[in-house]
């Protein structure tokens, strides 16, 4: 196990607080049960609506009526959301009760992992039946594109998403024993930002001001895992995350979050 580091705050709940205190919405939570944003009619963008389907989301403005900011849960167009959320409902590890029972596997946002609780019956008492397989084939075959997962490399929200504990990345669909780099966007005058990725000339990331978190190699599956202790006072910064390939120099979706 590894330290961050420097400073490196982050949250990948269904809702967590933002530097002005403001909650902020998981990418690809569902949009769903008591969600509002206002009769306006503007259109904010596309996002999970419950049922495994991705929809056109609208209202007055990206935050609902519980304060909650939708901003980066939102995607620009109808391909995008069902490429970065799938085709099932995103369930949550931690959503399902204090129990340790495995319940099955499920969709988490990038890719399928096992989901343990007390029963299918979520925390808000919905049952997640429908979306909790027996075999983590099953959930891909049902939940990602017909191609058998998203397109390229893959990279999860980390888990649990909490500050003050060890927190997990998993970059899926790397060559097997290949190396992949985690890069971060985070505003550190004392950490160098890099001008390309090393190993990698010309290839470019949609972060602002990328820098090397650290080089995880990728298994025979072509996972790749790194897990790093997030320091607890370490709360509130929202950051972009994103992994390269450096035998292929493809480069993964952005992950956006923020630590609580």
């Amino acid at each position: 196990m590894s330290a961050f580091p420097i400073p490196f705050r982050a949250v990948a709940v269904v809702f967590a607080v933002g530097l002005a205190g403001q909650a902020q919405a998981q990418t690809c939570s569902p949009v769903a049960g008591d969600v509002d944003f206002g009769a306006c009619g503007v259109e904010l963008g596309y996002a999970p609506v419950g049922g495994g389907a991705c929809g056109l989301v609208t209202g007055c403005s990206p935050v609902d009526a519980h304060g909650v900011s939708w901003d980066h849960a939102m995607h620009a167009t109808l391909d995008a959301c069902e490429t970065s959320c799938g085709t099932c409902d995103v369930l949550s590890r931690g959503d399902f009760g204090g129990c340790d029972f495995p319940l099955g596997y499920g969709f988490t946002g990038f890719g399928c992992d096992l989901i343990s609780g007390c029963s299918t019956v979520d925390d808000w008492g919905v049952d997640r039946a429908d979306f909790i397989f027996a075999t983590p084939d099953a959930c891909d075959a049902e939940c990602l594109p017909d191609d058998g997962g998203v397109d390229g490399l893959r990279l999860e929200v980390p888990t649990p998403g909490i500050a003050g504990v060890a927190n997990e990345f998993v970059v899926r669909e790397a060559s097997p024993g290949g190396d992949v780099d985690l890069l971060v966007s985070i505003d550190d005058p004392f950490w160098l930002s890099l001008k390309s990725v090393p190993g990698c000339p010309g290839t470019t990331v949609e972060i602002d001001s990328p820098k090397l978190l650290t080089q995880i190699s990728a298994g025979g599956d072509g996972r790749a895992v790194f897990t790093g202790d997030v320091p607890a006072d370490l709360i509130g910064d929202t950051v972009q995350i994103v992994a390269v390939e450096l035998s292929s120099c493809s480069v993964s979706n952005v992950v956006t979050m923020t630590w609580f």
